[in-house]
């Protein structure tokens, strides 16, 4: 016959071990809890920051139809494309060179031959040769004899030297006939002039010779 001290020996261990096992379990559905409250909360942060990044595109997407729309408006198409063709005597269009005769108040209108190469025996120390210089109110035209291949076109270009010397510049291309003199017009837009300086020289393709541009 067991003796009462064992039995409530006994009985306390069992206690003891039902508590335990009810302790654990009861960490084990808290830890659980506690993970499936950090998928919800992860899942509903992931969800605003999808709906930001959402809502930011969206945005991004506006702001770029808006400038967009205002390159469409403020630049010709012809002056986005990229596939310029130059065919016979014309300026370079918006080389960095015209670019900077821009930025200082002059703009090119025309570049064209008024005299076309006529094959003869010439003073190579005599051109280039600036056969007239003119202004208007608006503008500033230049004539200039020069040396050239009697079947080349010309691409020309223009830039400010200094404070007060444009000097022209020009290339020249095409076939290949025999050598004579030429006359090229370059014709400039200069309205916005006197607000940079006031150009009173002008040379070809750095040369040496200078022609006199008068003032108003």
């Amino acid at each position: 016959m067991r003796s009462p001290l064992a039995v409530s020996l006994r009985t306390d261990r069992y206690q003891d071990v039902w508590e335990y096992n009810n302790l654990t379990m009861t960490r084990q559905i808290n830890k659980f809890y506690f993970f499936i409250l950090a998928f919800i909360l992860i899942g509903c942060s992931e969800k605003n920051n999808t709906e930001d990044l959402s809502l930011e595109i969206q945005n991004l997407r506006k702001e770029n139809d808006s400038i967009k729309q205002l390159l469409d408006s403020q630049c010709p198409k012809s002056r986005l494309n990229n596939d310029t063709i130059l065919n016979g005597t014309t300026f370079l269009p918006h080389s960095s060179k015209m670019i900077g005769l821009i930025n200082n108040g002059i703009e090119p209108i025309e570049l064209k031959i008024i005299k076309e190469c006529e094959v003869k025996d010439f003073d190579k120390d005599a051109f280039p040769k600036f056969i007239e210089i003119r202004r208007t109110s608006t503008t500033l035209i230049i004539d200039v004899e020069i040396i050239a291949n009697a079947c080349h076109n010309f691409l020309g270009e223009a830039e400010v030297v200094g404070t007060e010397t444009l000097n022209l510049v020009y290339t020249e291309y095409g076939g290949f006939c025999s050598w004579g003199t030429c006359t090229l017009r370059f014709t400039f837009d200069t309205t916005l002039e006197k607000e940079y300086q006031v150009l009173k020289y002008v040379t070809i393709n750095g040369s040496e010779t200078k022609g006199v541009i008068p003032n108003d």
